[in-house]
């Protein structure tokens, strides 16, 4: 019954699948009665196996169901539909796709790095400000939030995709509003706060589409898991094309006290202060490739600024985007379903009845059907617990492999758009404007998204034409995305040098084509996961295990922004003190309002820059601000290397069964 109304969902009818089987009986027919037996003891063995676990739901028996789930009719069997053949299964894509471009919003973190460390300055960092190094852990906390997924792995499952959806949107939009209200008051400590509850959401809202998906469409499972997470790295792109809107709408630039050279400078503690009728009042001095950057060049002239007196926006923008993206949720979680019992089998089925009548008998007496097909038959994984899986060190190798593989995307994620400001501004400026950066964001959202899609898909078409055992067509797909990346930062750390040699277009076309090969590759390397562990360890325990191996998230999405930031921030030191050196005594005095003897304070309060001294410099002086990420880019290329080698000694942890 189940395989006539598999048939007919996808056009398949009863008359015409009778007629397969008539075919597929008289080929066996011809089979000797030797080959039948070892055949008829193998099927059975298999159909055995299927029978007794049937691609069910693994289910922790100390996990039960929250007794308000199933009043409210949200539990996994109430959710089960009762006939698939008048269920549409392509509905559900658009509904996860949407659900993870909500919760992959995190992926354009790097337009909200300016306004967060300008917050009192708003033109420019102020002595008071945030360091790149504070927001990011932010970041960090977020992605990190994958870790919750391990936790409450065994829940997932339990709670239905619904219901474990909803608790999701609801973590996530109390993480953005929170992010607001701390940018509000300026603490550092409630960012945190907010970045670990907006991180939640990751954990809960996850896998549970991707499992989903993958469970509606057993015969596509990496398009169907690519179909969901492409939308996680999309959402930096719909995030990107919000921003700009609600910024203009919110921001306020500061109150304007004059050029820089026309006014007297009081220093205190290291921060500047001019003196006027209402006493002493802090000002930061703006630069023009520090408006640039701000994306307030064209409204704004340099000079400076009191300190207090304008606003980012960042506040009211996090607050509008999560009560957008939690409702946003709420509605996609209300479509969720989850197929009858026995539907992947039913699937398999059709697809092998399907494969046996298109293939032509072979030529010759004696040969059989069956060994004709035996090579291009599918394996069967066994289907093991979690608990089993992880005794295998097969699973802590794929888990050390991506945990090297994404630390360096979540650096250059974290930074992209401060990375692409720098390392080109100051060479290109009349292409790398604010609103070039805002898109190279954008772009970076696309790499993402689409290697999210066209990754997942290659290692279907390969394990399908491949043939045998699949896990080896997933293997060789990560070597392959790997295998790009060392090249990739090579391209990034050309790129960089080159335009500083021979400003063009060339050394940024090089790149942005590496940086952007390298988030195709983060994003394949996310979305091809569920079909590796599914193909490993089988499809029971799936859900489970990869929300395990999503906890690497959590060391990997720290240590890779901290990297760059810290690397960013000891070049940024050296630099200035190099630049002043170049500097006459007295216009370092006129313009700082204290001596060089004191250069360390003046850095700390962020009152000497390196755009600033570059207005000081005689010309001729190198700007140092785009070598500043050369150390990042040479630590994250040997990540991804050892990435490559943990990737090449990995094999099956299981012999398949044909």
């Amino acid at each position: 019954m189940w395989l006539a109304g598999a048939a007919g969902a996808r056009g398949l009818g009863h008359g015409h699948l009778l007629g397969t089987c008539r075919r597929i009986l008289a080929r066996s027919s011809s089979t000797a009665a030797a080959g039948k037996a070892a055949t008829g003891a193998r099927k059975e063995e298999e159909e055995s196996l299927l029978e007794t676990q049937s691609g069910a739901l693994y289910k922790d028996e100390s996990v039960h169901t929250p007794a308000v789930i199933k009043k409210l009719g949200w539990d996994p069997e109430s959710l089960r539909v009762k006939d698939a053949t008048n269920f549409n299964r392509w509905a559900l894509i658009p509904a996860a796709t949407l659900n993870h471009m909500c919760i992959g919003s995190i992926f354009a973190w790097s337009i909200f790095n300016t306004p967060l460390t300008r917050l009192s300055g708003v033109v420019a960092p102020a002595a008071n400000d945030w360091l790149l190094g504070d927001v990011t852990v932010t970041f960090s906390l977020v992605m990190g939030g994958f870790a919750w997924g391990a936790v409450f792995g065994n829940r997932l499952d339990t709670y239905g995709p619904r219901a474990s959806c909803l608790l999701g949107a609801t973590a996530l939009a109390s993480g953005y509003i929170c992010a607001g209200f701390s940018a509000s008051i300026e603490s550092l400590p409630l960012l945190y706060v907010a970045g670990t509850v907006w991180g939640i959401s990751n954990g809960w809202a996850y896998v549970p589409p991707v499992s989903t998906l993958v469970r509606w469409f057993p015969e596509k499972k990496g398009f169907a898991s690519g179909c969901a997470i492409l939308g996680y790295g999309g959402g930096a792109m719909l995030t990107t094309s919000l921003y700009g809107p609600l910024t203009e709408t919110f921001r306020k630039v500061p109150e304007y006290a004059g050029p820089a050279d026309s006014l007297d400078f009081v220093n205190q503690d290291g921060k500047l202060f001019l003196d006027s009728a209402e006493g002493l009042r802090e000002v930061v001095v703006a630069t023009k490739l520090d408006l640039q950057s701000a994306g307030l060049a064209e409204i704004a002239d340099a000079g400076a600024y009191f300190v207090g007196t304008g606003s980012t926006g960042v506040a009211e923008v996090f607050t509008a985007l999560g009560l957008g993206y939690g409702l946003t949720m709420v509605a996609t979680s209300m479509m969720f379903r989850l197929p009858p019992h026995g539907y992947a089998e039913a699937m398999q089925s059709r697809i092998e009845a399907e494969t046996q009548m298109a293939a032509p008998l072979p030529a010759g007496a004696g040969a059989t059907p069956e060994d004709a097909q035996e090579d291009k038959k599918p394996v069967t994984v066994p289907n093991i617990t979690p608990a089993e899986s992880m005794q295998t060190h097969h699973f802590y190798l794929m888990f050390l492999g991506f945990g090297l593989s994404i630390t360096p995307a979540y650096g250059l994620i974290s930074s992209g758009k401060l990375m692409m400001a720098e390392t080109f501004g100051s060479n290109l400026p009349n292409i790398v404007t604010a609103g070039f950066t805002s898109s190279f964001v954008a772009a970076m959202s696309m790499a993402n998204l689409s290697g999210r899609l066209f990754w997942p898909t290659a290692s279907d078409v390969l394990a399908r034409y491949s043939g045998g055992n699949p896990f080896y067509a997933r293997k060789n797909t990560y070597l392959a995305m790997w295998a790009l990346s060392p090249l990739c930062y090579a391209g990034v750390y050309w790129g960089v040098h080159e335009c500083v040699r021979e400003p063009s277009v060339l050394p940024l076309a090089v790149f942005t084509g590496s940086f952007l090969t390298l988030l195709t590759s983060f994003g394949g390397t996310t979305a091809s996961r569920p079909a590796l562990m599914s193909d490993a360890y089988g499809e029971r325990s799936m859900a489970v295990l990869t929300a395990r191996q999503l906890s690497v998230v959590l060391p990997a999405a720290f240590l890779g922004p901290q990297i760059v930031a810290h690397c960013r921030e000891a070049s940024t030191h050296s630099a200035i003190e190099e630049l002043s050196t170049h500097v006459d005594d007295g216009a370092f005095h006129h313009a700082f309002g204290a001596d060089k003897n004191v250069l360390p304070e003046l850095i700390e309060s962020k009152t000497v820059t390196i755009s600033r001294l570059m207005d000081l410099v005689p010309a001729g002086v190198q700007d140092p601000t785009p070598f500043l990420y050369d150390n990042a880019i040479v630590v994250l290329g040997g990540f991804s290397a050892a990435a490559l080698c943990t990737k090449m000694m990995l094999t099956p942890p299981y012999k398949p069964r044909k």
